[in-house]
């Protein structure tokens, strides 16, 4: 069954491709919050941590080199690529919803809708035109963020293994995140909100948006 990349519809959950086994229950880093902030750095910056967090960091099984002492650019980042992937559903266009995901996922999106006898262009309207159909023409999508968990060194050693394999890759996870959200989708017609998360990816020092869908299909 074609996979429906509209996270409304369906969305594979990440969590159970995600080993969380290690030195403790705890597999990362979790921080609730209510506004994510305007402010945002470009990169983090190097710091010394202190003894607290260098524990809070072991007991995480998460290298000092990667633990996250806040979180807030991650929370960020996620809000505007969650925002870019939502208007590209409801303008229909293909290009500015897959941006925000590695090349690789694009182009296994772009494969699928070949051997399914769809253009881009046909794939996004097809969707665009049941969300309308469902909640009326002039329906919006609009993600609310709640809180964001890092992944433990072996989880995101895990996913990159499983990454490479499913896509024949070669890349290098820096970092990896579980970002939740409240997906609420409104028209007039009908009005639905759901709980959800996304894997944000740091490939190369740059953020991608991920979700596991290929990993759990043959894409040969």
């Amino acid at each position: 069954m074609k996979r429906i990349k509209l996270t409304a519809l369906c969305l594979t959950a990440v969590l159970a491709a995600v080993s969380f086994s290690g030195c403790s229950e705890k597999a990362g880093t979790s921080q609730e919050t209510t506004e994510v902030s305007e402010a945002v750095t470009e990169a983090v910056t190097e710091r010394e941590l202190t003894q607290e967090q260098k524990d809070a960091a072991k007991e995480k099984c998460i290298s000092e080199e990667r633990y996250c002492v806040d979180n807030s650019y991650i929370l960020s980042k996620s809000e505007e690529m969650l925002k870019i992937y939502y208007e590209g559903i409801t303008e229909a266009d293909h290009d500015k919803c897959f941006e925000v995901f590695p090349d690789f996922y694009k182009k296994a999106v772009e494969k699928e809708n070949v051997e399914y006898g769809e253009t881009n262009e046909e794939y996004m309207q097809s969707l665009k035109d049941g969300l309308a159909e469902k909640f009326g023409d002039d329906f919006y999508i609009f993600p609310s963020l709640s809180s964001v968990l890092q992944l433990s060194d072996e989880s995101l050693k895990e996913m990159e293994v499983s990454i490479n394999s499913s896509f024949s890759s070669d890349i290098k996870l820096k970092d990896g995140y579980i970002v939740y959200f409240s997906e609420t989708t409104r028209g007039k017609l009908d009005k639905q909100t759901q709980a959800l998360h996304f894997l944000v990816l740091n490939i190369d020092d740059n953020y991608y948006l991920y979700d596991d869908y290929y990993e759990n299909v043959e894409n040969n």
